[in-house]
């Protein structure tokens, strides 16, 4: 499997004021489910909220594949997942994080992306 094959995101309502502001490569997002070598086409939820916490922080491996390394926000959400709820800023970032402010609670959209691309630029929602 490429990248992170299929995952299930909620994308933030405010990703295009997300992504500019912290001058993100791909679409801001909550991963609820990745790794997925077949898509997904139904939901068990298709809203929720998201409630940043803390300062930006260098995540370990979440998952049992995890080809990039990551930083960003964690986050609380009102869907239950297996790992720490978390939004990633910048893929393979070289040295420490800055400090940056922590967004405003805010709304997402449960959506499928297509997350098979090295490159988290070309990363793509499809359903």
């Amino acid at each position: 499997m490429q990248g992170y094959g299929f995952s299930v995101w909620v994308v933030p309502h405010n990703h295009g004021f997300l992504r500019q502001r912290y001058d993100m490569k791909h679409t801001p997002h909550v991963t609820l489910e990745t790794n997925l070598i077949y898509p997904k086409n139904k939901f068990d939820k298709n809203f929720c909220k998201i409630y940043f916490k803390n300062f930006i922080s260098q995540f370990p491996s979440m998952y049992e594949t995890d080809p990039m390394t990551a930083c960003g926000f964690y986050c609380d959400i009102d869907i239950p997942i297996d790992f720490d709820p978390h939004m990633t800023l910048w893929y393979n970032y070289p040295g420490l994080p800055p400090v940056m402010d922590i967004p405003e609670p805010t709304h997402g959209q449960v959506f499928l992306a297509d997350t098979r691309s090295m490159d988290p630029s070309e990363w793509k929602i499809i359903l």
